[in-house]
């Protein structure tokens, strides 16, 4: 198995929302059931996004700390659209040496009003990235070693990987896992927008390719009514916790 460690960083203790979650994720990687290790944290009530940093630098200690070269962590507001078989990432990353690539995205944000983007590579279903989020991705042991190093500075934990990893940083296309909320929440619209925003970014994505820009601008437009479904089914339908 590629994977040699996956963890799911939550600060819920529900068993019931717990267990749901974990087979979710088994289910859609194509894992045996109990390999997604549950990983909780307490919440950091004077500054919620320390706690979130240092919860994920806890899993890159651990990875580093037992020798993992390939370590896959989820945040539990993540939801996958369909599943991924190993070979759509594994392949494309066993080209690389572990120091030639620091993150693969499952899924993430890639939003206009800040300097991030999407590279077409020479892999289908791969794009080079600078983005956001943390809700499903895997890190490398050498990208992990280096992150586990960091100490809170004030900066949040995605941005603070976004820009560590710059150059060194894939996803899949399209994302085969977003995030998922009640309506009210802020994983709700993140959901929305992620998958809006991987379309946008890929139409003016380089090398510049016309007809890829025309074939998604059109499927972006015609698909939004689904995507704005698709959240409101997650939102109502699927166990989202506390």
């Amino acid at each position: 198995m590629f994977i040699d460690y996956a963890a799911l960083v939550t600060t819920q203790t529900d068993p019931t929302f717990l267990k749901s979650k974990t087979a979710h994720i088994e289910k859609n990687m194509g894992f045996p059931e109990g390999f997604v290790k549950v990983v909780q944290n307490k919440r950091d009530a004077e500054i919620p996004k320390r706690g979130l940093f240092n919860a994920h630098r806890t899993i890159y200690q651990t990875a580093v700390d037992n020798n993992y070269k390939h370590t896959l962590l989820f945040q539990d507001d993540v939801y996958f659209l369909e599943p991924i078989k190993e070979e759509e990432y594994a392949k494309f990353l066993n080209e690389r040496s572990p120091e030639d690539w620091d993150i693969f995205y499952l899924g993430h944000r890639s939003e206009l009003w800040e300097p991030r983007y999407i590279k077409k590579t020479n892999h289908k279903n791969v794009v080079k990235v600078m983005t956001n989020d943390l809700h499903a991705y895997i890190i490398s042991q050498p990208c992990a070693k280096k992150m586990a190093a960091l100490e809170w500075q004030g900066i949040s934990a995605d941005y603070t990987l976004r820009w560590a990893t710059d150059n060194k940083a894939y996803a899949s296309f399209p994302m085969k896992a977003i995030q998922g909320g009640r309506i009210s929440s802020p994983a709700f619209m993140n959901g929305v927008s992620e998958r809006n925003s991987q379309y946008i970014r890929y139409v003016t994505k380089k090398p510049f390719n016309f007809f890829d820009s025309i074939y998604y601008t059109f499927y972006m437009i015609i698909n939004q009514p689904l995507f704005f479904l698709s959240s409101l089914y997650i939102a109502f339908f699927h166990n989202n916790g506390e």
